[in-house]
């Protein structure tokens, strides 16, 4: 934060939106309705249902936040199955 200074406010909101993504991720309870993963735009934001794949079969969907890392270096599956 020397090198590039960051606005406070800033820092506070993207602190929010991580720490709440995280949480989310992690909660075990599906909190986006189905249709949410079908489309285009949204499926880039990391359900509880696509990340616990990542806890089921530990070489995919590592992200929790935004699937951009996964998309890049082929890690993103959705197709794992998951305990009911």
């Amino acid at each position: 934060m020397w090198l590039i200074p960051i606005h406070l406010a800033s820092l506070a909101i993207a602190s929010a939106f991580l720490s709440g993504s995280i949480l989310v991720a992690h909660c075990g309870y599906q909190v986006f309705p189905r249709w949410w993963e079908e489309v285009p735009v949204l499926n880039w934001y990391v359900t509880p249902r696509v990340h616990d794949a990542h806890h089921v079969q530990r070489d995919c969907n590592f992200s929790a936040t935004l699937s951009i890392f996964d998309r890049a270096f082929g890690t993103q599956h959705r197709d794992v199955p998951l305990p009911e």
